[in-house]
C-alpha cells in the first residue's frame, strides 16, 4: 500500500500569528496558533502519517502528547529553509508520496491525501484564496528529494513552484478545494472568518 507522509510545519504558539497583532492579544494569538494546528491535525486521514515539523520544545511536547511523530528542525529561516533542512532529515525508502500542509486552515476538516488518488509520479498543489502563496503541495517521493527542487514558500510561491513544476516538465495537477485555500494570517482573513458565523474557542475579543 503506498505510504503517505503529510508534513505540518508549526512554529512556537506563543509568537505565531504576528500579523494578527492589531486585533487579538498575545494570548489570543497563541490559543488560536494553538487550535488551528489541532484542526489540521485531527483531520488529517488515518491513512496518512502526520508529522509536526518544528524547533519549539512546547509544540514538539504538544505533538508528542497527540502521539504525533516530531522532527526538530529549526524554523528560524522560514518556511523555505526549514523545508530544505527537513529534507535532508527525511527518509525515503517508507514514503510513495511526501505532502507538505500548512497549520492554519480553519475551514479544513478531512484531508486524506493524494496516494492512489492521483499517478504515482504527478505532484498536486494547493494555492491560498488569493492565488499567491502555497497551502499545500504533495510531491512523488523522488521529487521531494530530488536537489533540483527548491522550496519557495510565501507570496508567489504559488506560480514560483508551477514554474519549476513546468521546467523541469514534471507532472502536476492544481488541487483547487476552498478548505485547503482559506488560510488565517492576517486581521482580513479573520474578519471574513468570523463574519460568516465561525467561532473561536476562547477568542474574547477583536480591538477593530
Amino acid at each position: 500500500m503506498a505510504h503517505e507522509t503529510v508534513l505540518i510545519p508549526i512554529k512556537e504558539f506563543s509568537t505565531a500569528k504576528s500579523r494578527l497583532a492589531p486585533v487579538l492579544s498575545p494570548k489570543e494569538r497563541a490559543d488560536l496558533a494553538k487550535q488551528l494546528a489541532a484542526s489540521v491535525v485531527s483531520a488529517i486521514g488515518q491513512d496518512l502519517e502526520p508529522v509536526v515539523i518544528s524547533d519549539s520544545d512546547d509544540t514538539r511536547r504538544w505533538a508528542k502528547a497527540q502521539g504525533i511523530r516530531v522532527i526538530s528542525c529549526p524554523l528560524s529561516g522560514g518556511l523555505s529553509e526549514v523545508m530544505e533542512n527537513a529534507r535532508g532529515l527525511m527518509g525515503s525508502e517508507r514514503d510513495s508520496r511526501i505532502t507538505v500542509l500548512h497549520s492554519d486552515l480553519p475551514l479544513l476538516s478531512r484531508f486524506d491525501g493524494f496516494a492512489g488518488r492521483v499517478p504515482p509520479d504527478v505532484a498536486a498543489i494547493t494555492p491560498d484564496r488569493r492565488l499567491s502563496g502555497t497551502n499545500m503541495i504533495s510531491l512523488p517521493s523522488q521529487m521531494f528529494h530530488s536537489p533540483g527542487l527548491k522550496f519557495k514558500f510565501g507570496p508567489g510561491s504559488f506560480y514560483r513552484f508551477i514554474g519549476q513544476l513546468a521546467c523541469d516538465r514534471a507532472g502536476f495537477i492544481v488541487h483547487r478545494d476552498p478548505m485547503i485555500e482559506f488560510d488565517l494570517d492576517t486581521p482580513e482573513d479573520l474578519a471574513d472568518y468570523l463574519a460568516v458565523g465561525e467561532t473561536i474557542d476562547g477568542l474574547v475579543s477583536t480591538n477593530s
